[in-house]
């Protein structure tokens, strides 16, 4: 039997390169995003190129509560036993926080934050019961100072860091580990049109193969943090 990893938002940068490192190494794999259309093409792709494991797909948004936690039924219907989780998905809008339309705080929270807790809380008990398994939570340098041009992104990726180091109290006399990693910039979607240099940014398999060598562990050690980012200052 193939060992398992749920990974959110995957159709695009770090969450995909993370899915693909993973169907590399005989993993199978459960990935959710909005765009039905995104999910069928790559679980086409993937398929060929990996016909030994198992692609599976959901379609979700994950500002929608229910919508993440029809995501966690399936899971649960489709899987065994849950290897690893990861919360990847995320939306940035910039802004700053005391100047910006209201909407963009919560909008953030409930993607960035929220998503993770309804999903982390709905899987708990499967992880608990097999008294296994890794969350990693894909946070970013923007948990740990502030963000300029981006402060309601900056407060929903503290939450989320936040999130992580708690829950892990929980998990921990379970065999459960919790991971935040913190990425600075990445080449992804979100840095499309920026104008920043993308040679300078690092790549969503930088981030993917950091995820791999802490999910690769004996179970006596927990990654507790990790921090990336570019050789230069951008």
């Amino acid at each position: 039997m193939n060992k398992t990893i749920v990974v959110t938002g995957a159709t695009k940068g770090i969450g995909k390169a993370i899915a693909e490192k993973f169907l590399s190494a005989h993993y199978d794999v459960v990935i959710c995003a909005r765009s039905q259309t995104d999910l069928e093409t790559l679980q086409q792709a993937w398929t060929q190129q990996y016909p030994q494991q198992n692609i599976y797909i959901f379609a979700a948004d994950f500002s929608k509560e229910q919508e993440v936690k029809d995501f966690a039924t399936y899971i649960l219907t489709q899987l065994t036993t849950i290897d690893v989780l990861v919360n990847n998905a995320g939306i940035f809008l910039p802004g700053n926080m005391l100047e910006e339309e209201d909407h963009q705080l919560k909008a953030m929270m409930d993607v960035n934050l929220m998503s993770a807790y309804y999903l982390t809380k709905a899987l708990f008990p499967r992880l608990k019961a097999q008294q296994s398994g890794h969350i990693i939570n894909i946070c970013s340098v923007a948990s740990l100072h502030s963000y300029g041009g981006g402060t309601s992104y900056s407060v929903s990726k503290y939450a989320l860091l936040g999130f992580s180091d708690n829950i892990r109290t929980t998990c921990r006399p379970h065999g459960i580990k919790v991971t935040a990693i913190c990425p600075g910039p990445t080449m992804s979607h979100s840095w499309e049109g920026s104008g920043i240099d993308e040679t300078k940014l690092m790549k969503a398999s930088d981030v993917a193969d950091i995820i791999w060598q802490t999910a690769q562990l004996s179970i006596q050690a927990c990654v507790e943090r990790v921090v990336l980012n570019p050789m230069e200052v951008l």
